[in-house]
């Protein structure tokens, strides 16, 4: 999916949300059976696990996007999580996802393969519902490499529920390759004030803010077929106040949508975009459960 899809949709959520005052509450069967220690074997929900060989980084991401569906629109009550390898083979941690997901009645349409997008190696897998009346779908890829001065050693994961990703079926770009190189060097995580790479392809910088830390390392940004930016942040400080600080941050050059609430399951979801100018765009997902950290998510891409 393109950058300029995922900011359509996002676009078409702020407005709905904006359109109507109250709170829309979506129920979902994953939220209630996630247990999100980080640890392999803790459940994502949904029928999914962390695998041996990772860890999870902060808490699964509700998608939350609204989608029109058979004349309807409809929330998608899926999930997306980053998981850093560490020590995991990566075609074994997809061939263990791909299982996961035959188990929940899912089928594999691709993968595991590999492909070489420039000097970074992207993995994949992806399954879904046989039938489009429950299109469910599960993505899972491993991202490992230097894109400039972002450093990826992640698996990144996606299950959703609606037609959106259903029909989307991901192909990795660039040349086949038959190894996964040997996993990078780890680097020590970013601090308040220091700013998360560009890829070679953002204009504008991802600045940690106060009230704020990384969860783990960010990773390139798989939806961005140029490049782009993913991290997830435990926010420490007030949320509201730590998401104003980052939409000030990020949407100081082209500005940024008013944040739209919708409660997804356990989770209260609030969701914003920003313009960073010269064709960058940031979605920003705050996630809040009871009794658990709050995370702010942000996907930064660029056209």
């Amino acid at each position: 999916m393109t950058s300029k899809v995922r900011i359509a949709v996002l676009a078409a959520v702020v407005v709905v949300a904006a359109a109507v005052v109250s709170i829309a509450v979506v129920a979902s069967n994953g939220e209630q059976s996630r247990d999100t220690s980080g640890r392999p074997g803790s459940s994502l929900g949904d029928g999914f696990t962390v695998v041996e060989g990772t860890t999870l980084i902060g808490d699964p991401i509700p998608i939350g996007t609204s989608v029109a569906q058979s004349g309807t629109e409809v929330i998608d009550e899926g999930w997306t999580a980053s998981l850093v390898i560490d020590g995991g083979d990566p075609m074994e941690i997809l061939d263990t996802y791909l299982r996961q997901a035959e188990a929940t009645g899912l089928v594999g349409e691709t993968g595991p393969g590999c492909a070489l997008d420039q000097d970074v190696t992207i993995c994949s897998m992806f399954a879904r519902a046989p039938e489009p009346d429950q299109p469910h779908s599960f993505t899972a890829r491993v991202v490992r490499g230097l894109r400039e001065d972002v450093l990826s050693n992640h698996v990144v994961l996606r299950f959703a529920t609606t037609y959106l990703y259903w029909q989307y079926i991901p192909t990795p770009a660039g040349g086949r390759v038959s190894e996964v190189p040997a996993a990078p060097s780890e680097r020590p995580l970013a601090e308040v004030g220091d700013g998360l790479g560009t890829a070679g392809e953002l204009q504008h910088e991802i600045v940690v803010q106060e009230g704020s830390r990384l969860a783990g390392p960010p990773h390139l940004n798989l939806d961005d077929g140029t490049g782009g930016v993913e991290v997830v942040l435990e926010v420490t400080g007030d949320p509201r106040q730590v998401l104003d600080l980052y939409l000030g941050h990020l949407g100081e050059r082209a500005g940024h949508s008013d944040p739209a609430v919708q409660e997804i399951g356990a989770a209260v979801v609030t969701t914003a975009f920003a313009g960073g100018g010269g064709g960058d765009g940031f979605e920003l997902t705050l996630v809040e459960r009871e009794g658990r950290p709050t995370w702010l998510a942000i996907s930064a891409s660029h056209d």
